[in-house]
């Protein structure tokens, strides 16, 4: 049986975050494993493909006697879409630069060691965790927030929201 799983993914942005146990505790396998199945890293490799969490699996590899080190990239927030359920109840849904809509529904937005540009007036409900948001506003502001982090203007300017109400 496997004693230890080491998943190397532990990105400086999420550490000590309100989002991490929830993340570690979504990447972590059950159930018994033996290092000697055959099928042990294309089933590692397809339960981490399956989380939503889970941008790319980079590597999978078997340590003798009993150890399996995956390394994983994990999704990075860079927005917040504000989605209004009442007049006075918004909630707060991450999404990744490839418009992936990350695991959680949040009544504030989550403190991150990361500037969330809060996208207001997106039109189309959040999909499922894991799957692409599919609105024309989002993608249009998501282009706008990279730009911003690219040429580090989070630091010269507060922006603090992008409304895609017009788009």
């Amino acid at each position: 049986n496997l004693e230890l799983l080491e998943v190397r993914a532990n990105p400086d942005w999420l550490v000590g975050t309100e989002l991490e146990p929830a993340v570690q505790s979504s990447i972590k396998m059950s159930g018994q494993t033996n290092i000697f199945d055959k099928d042990l890293i294309a089933r590692t490799r397809q339960h981490y493909e399956q989380n939503p969490w889970v941008a790319q699996v980079h590597s999978i590899q078997k340590l003798f006697p009993n150890e399996l080190v995956v390394k994983l990239e994990l999704r990075k927030p860079i927005v917040a879409v504000e989605m209004k359920r009442t007049k006075n109840r918004a909630y707060y849904y991450l999404v990744d630069n490839q418009s992936v809509r990350l695991p959680g529904e949040y009544a504030k937005v989550p403190e991150l060691p990361l500037t969330l540009p809060v996208i207001i007036g997106v039109i189309k409900p959040p999909p499922p965790a894991g799957h692409r948001w599919q609105d024309q506003g989002l993608n249009d502001a998501l282009a706008v927030a990279q730009t911003l982090d690219e040429y580090q203007v989070y630091g010269k300017l507060d922006v603090a929201q992008i409304d895609v109400a017009n788009s």
